[in-house]
């Protein structure tokens, strides 16, 4: 898959996990990177017109994959991203604000594995 491809596989609510296109993008790790942190920094710049998007799961998977490929330049527009005033991270997010924020919190500078296992976050290895 191109990552234009995995981009558009990625983005829209279908009701089944796109085993293929997240594969793709793990492969593919250092090409999609800068695109997913592009994604990142889109929604953390405008994050009201994001959550009107409705099932549009890109940003998601973007955190997802980037909190995998333990990418530093990512811990910025997440920290912003969930910080947006009011339910906006919820509308982005929905439950993932509360369940699984921790993990993708992963990515930050500071985020050792005694960090990880303080927060109870479930951190991938070190690479």
């Amino acid at each position: 898959m191109t990552i234009p491809e995995i981009l558009k596989e990625l983005e829209p609510y279908t009701g089944k996990f796109p085993m293929k296109a997240m594969r793709a993008a793990i492969e593919q790790r250092e090409a999609i990177t800068p695109e997913l942190l592009r994604v990142l920094e889109s929604v953390a710049a405008a994050p009201s017109e994001w959550a009107a998007r409705k099932d549009n799961m890109l940003p998601l998977f973007a955190i997802f994959l980037l909190a995998q490929f333990r990418e530093k330049l990512a811990y910025a527009p997440i920290i912003k991203m969930f910080s947006a005033p009011g339910e906006t991270p919820f509308d982005l997010f929905g439950d993932t604000v509360t369940e699984t924020r921790s993990t993708s919190m992963c990515v930050a500078p500071h985020s050792t594995p005694s960090w990880c296992w303080s927060t109870r976050a479930r951190c991938p290895a070190p690479r």
